[in-house]
């Protein structure tokens, strides 16, 4: 990801959640940088290039989608019926 964005290596670190649970308040960090310097760069490089889409279900199997695929529009969150289950290449659809 850092070297299509033209950025140099870093000791980044990203997680899943798929087949986890996460109970009421905990937080699951999804990109973590290894100080300011490389998130700034990180951020200003990707600004304008990357959104993301995140599905996520309640144990109540009540499910949102978080979207801010478009950069230059505020994300969104709506109830959608289910998560849809994405092959490697459309996870990831540089």
């Amino acid at each position: 990801m850092r070297t299509a964005l033209g950025l140099p290596p870093t000791g980044l670190l990203t997680a899943t959640l798929s087949n986890n649970v996460v109970s009421a308040n905990e937080t699951v960090p999804m990109l973590v940088f290894p100080d300011q310097q490389s998130y700034r760069g990180f951020r200003d490089a990707a600004r304008a290039r990357m959104g993301m889409a995140i599905c996520f279900c309640s144990t109540l199997d009540e499910c949102w989608l978080y979207s801010d695929r478009k950069p230059d529009v505020t994300p969104t969150q709506s109830s959608v019926e289910h998560c849809p289950r994405l092959g490697i290449d459309d996870a990831f659809d540089d």
